[in-house]
């Protein structure tokens, strides 16, 4: 049996990108961070070798009985004395924080470890050891996360400090107290090794700054190069996806008419209809619906993959799993019986803290999978159960199963393996595409296990839900006759409701543009409105009345249903959590094409409440 397993990503800073001529903050955020590690390192290092005064005071000119002031000593305590003081200012860095800010740490932390070195050098031996490299450190370290400009900054500070320590002490300022027994005695007949020595130590790094920073420089620039061609493939893909989705509503259009009226014929005619035209509107319907289906999943996958990273934030809200699968269901149980497969449910009372409208979409995708690669009769189960401190959600069938070399692509965009398309010839291909999005945006985990031939486990694993009571379902009430006004400029569709409701007893008025529509509601004060969004000329046409509804005393309390094709034109995600008083006062949305019965039984639900 195989297994693969897919992570979404967690959102990142939105300060982590490139900057030009260095690294973003996180990168320097954390170097801050890495700089007071190392720093209680070498006061540690510094500590121990202090401690060796007491076994051998003459290296380090102190008295052995006290060789807690030897020199190792105190830079140990000064070194530990100003990293409690960095290590409080770099905790509240975040790569939320300022350039700025940042930047004042780092040269603040670095100029301090240039002057403690510079005392360091004093001691062990400026010019008699090598000692005075170690300022390479810093150069190096500077030219790797600084601009070129910013680390030669850091070059020529540490240059200025070498060459003041040699200075002072060849003119007896500051006293030499060497480690090891001096080579060279600095005397005023001599003083020109006072000169060629640190003059020769400094070439050399300035050498050696401009080896690593030109290597640098030539990375940063290819990064910002990287990042600003990104930016611009992903404004192409974005602008892609919009044109696309426009496209591919313009061909959604005739398909929902189609179906209107195919609905139409089967509630107002189906009987009188001979069986041969009987057959080829089913097959119209057939191909119909799957076409529905194909250009559904490709809008879907296209408002998924249109939104920008700051866009893609989640609405999260506390979700009922029992209620969550009762909505997945719903959405798939005409494709199970259509097949005569049972699916059996065990799914425990919790809540997660996610997405409703995105589970419920990743849940149907792979229940559906399950269905339609299932032998017709078999069973599917969904079993939801605690593992740790993770609830993990599992859709087992026992159909045909996934080969080892198929299973790490089948999460790719209109990727099809060869015995899923013998077994399935009308698969589009997107649905686990979509699913791979939808476990990117809410950062969940997905494992697969499947063996060719004997079915496969998909395991969606979620973040710790919390017990809950199951919910009390509510007895159906009869539904009162009531009068429902129609506002869309799809005179066909506004037509059919009409029919359709006054079929069922309630009264119905049609009216198709914007102007004039709140008058008209007034003038035939009905108890529900059905309300389209997009109108010509005005594609928020919709929000407008239902706003202007919103400001009469006589329409504060009508309820509205909105009815929108929005989510395929454009890539947004209106759902119920929408819904506001001031910005879009409605009670419910419904998307495009309609499903007739699905609009009555949502008025008169409205009309029970």
């Amino acid at each position: 049996m195989a297994t693969f397993e897919l992570y979404g990503k967690a959102e990142e800073g939105a300060s982590r990108g490139n900057q030009p001529g260095g690294f973003g903050n996180d990168v320097l955020v954390n170097n801050a961070r890495w700089f007071v590690s190392l720093r209680w390192v070498v006061a540690f290092v510094l500590a121990v070798a202090g401690v060796g005064g007491k076994y051998f005071p003459s290296i380090y000119g102190c008295d052995a009985t006290n060789f807690i002031l030897c020199w190792p000593c105190r830079l140990a305590a000064v070194l530990m004395l100003a990293n409690i003081y960095f290590s409080i200012r770099v905790k509240k860095l975040t790569v939320q924080s300022s350039r700025s800010e940042v930047f004042t740490s780092l040269w603040t932390q670095i100029a301090f470890d240039l002057v403690v070195l510079t005392a360091v050098v004093h001691y062990v031996g400026s010019i008699e050891t090598f000692i005075s490299f170690t300022y390479l450190f810093h150069i190096v370290l500077a030219c790797i996360f600084f601009s070129r400009g910013s680390s030669l900054a850091v070059t020529l500070l540490a240059a200025a400090l070498y060459t003041v320590c040699v200075a002072l002490e060849a003119n007896g300022i500051w006293t030499k107290s060497c480690v090891v027994e001096s080579l060279i005695t600095i005397r005023p007949e001599n003083a020109i090794y006072a000169v060629i020595y640190p003059a020769s130590a400094i070439a050399i790094w300035l050498v050696v700054w401009y080896l690593v920073s030109t290597l640098a420089s030539t990375v940063h620039e290819r990064n910002v190069q990287i990042t600003l061609v990104n930016e611009q493939l992903n404004k192409a893909h974005i602008e892609k996806n919009q044109q696309m989705l426009k496209t591919t509503h313009d061909l959604k259009a005739p398909f929902s008419g189609m179906e209107n009226n195919i609905q139409m014929l089967r509630m107002l005619h189906w009987d009188s209809l001979s069986d041969e035209v009987k057959d080829l509107i089913e097959r119209i319907e057939t191909r119909a619906k799957i076409l529905r289906e194909r250009i559904k999943e490709i809008l879907l996958l296209g408002d998924l993959r249109s939104v920008s990273e700051n866009a893609k934030r989640v609405e999260w809200e506390d979700i009922d799993l029992r209620g969550l699968f009762d909505k997945v269901l719903e959405e798939v149980q005409g494709k199970a019986t259509a097949r005569k497969i049972e699916i059996d449910m065990d799914i425990p009372a919790v809540d997660v803290r996610s997405n409703k409208k995105k589970l419920v979409t990743l849940f149907s995708n792979l229940l559906s999978n399950a269905v339609f690669y299932s032998p017709e009769g078999a069973h599917v189960q969904v079993v939801a159960e605690r593992r740790d401190a993770e609830l993990v959600v599992s859709i087992v069938d026992k159909g045909i199963g996934i080969s080892k070399e198929a299973l790490p692509r089948i999460f790719e965009e209109f990727y099809i393996s060869k015995e899923g398309s013998q077994f399935n010839k009308l698969s589009s291909g997107l649905g686990l595409a979509i699913v791979h999005e939808i476990v990117d945006m809410l950062e969940l985990q997905i494992r697969v296990e499947s063996e060719l031939g004997k079915g496969s486990r998909f395991e969606v694993i979620m973040p710790d839900a919390k017990d809950a009571d199951g919910r009390n379902i509510k007895q159906k009430e009869e539904s009162k006759m009531a009068k429902v006004q129609i506002i869309d400029d799809e005179v066909d569709l506004a037509g059919n409701l009409k029919i359709l409701l006054e079929k069922e007893g309630h009264t119905a008025f049609t009216f198709n543009e914007v102007e004039g529509a709140v008058d008209e509601i007034i003038k035939n004060a009905p108890d529900v409105l059905v309300l389209d969004v997009m109108f010509p000329g005005n594609p928020a046409g919709g929000f407008d009345i239902a706003r202007a509804a919103r400001t009469r005393d006589e329409l504060k309390s009508l309820p509205i249903i909105m009815l929108t094709g929005v989510n395929q034109e454009m890539p947004v995600d209106f759902s119920s959590q929408d819904i506001d008083s001031d910005w879009l006062p409605v009670q419910d949305f419904l998307e495009k094409p309609v499903d007739m019965p699905k609009l009555i039984e949502t008025i008169n639900g409205l009309l029970k409440s």
